[in-house]
């Protein structure tokens, strides 16, 4: 049983988001100058696990995308998902990814994307068991060069 609680985050989780950020996704590039405008964007929702006490344990991000090409429904991408090292392989991304869905499903998304790393296996195992299918891969996607898979899912 998972005993994390769900809320919004806000501008005071920003050095967690950092911090988390960095050793989830430190090897991939350098996203400390875009999160803090993630989390300010009104339009991007973030989304908080966090123990009873309030210890934070992930985060997700959650963004609009603009309707493509002569489509009139707006789509969403799943911008972040991270999990504090001590506490992955228990569910807890999982839960982050339903709640962004539910969240898409009330802002009238039919569809979520998102971009994870080819080689992170576990992530692709995670998004792949909850309904999202590879679109395409591209080539040195990554700051620091690493190639990525595009995923999807329609709501």
């Amino acid at each position: 049983m998972i005993h994390v609680g769900l809320r919004d985050g806000r501008a005071a989780d920003l050095d967690f988001v950092n911090t988390l950020s960095q050793h989830a996704f430190g090897h991939y590039g350098d996203y400390s100058g875009v999160l803090p405008d993630w989390l300010a964007d009104p339009g991007i929702q973030t989304i908080l696990g966090e123990e009873p006490d309030g210890r934070p344990v992930g985060f997700a991000m959650l963004g609009a995308r603009p309707p493509r090409r002569l489509a009139l429904h707006l789509g969403g991408e799943i911008l972040a998902v991270a999990v504090v090292a001590d506490r992955r392989r228990e569910g807890i991304g999982r839960l982050l990814v339903l709640e962004v869905e539910r969240r898409a499903r009330a802002a009238k998304m039919c569809e979520l994307r998102l971009s994870t790393a080819a080689t992170n296996l576990i992530a692709r195992r995670l998004y792949t068991s909850l309904g999202f299918a590879v679109l395409t891969h591209y080539a040195r996607f990554y700051p620091s060069g690493q190639s990525a898979l595009e995923m999807a899912k329609r709501l």
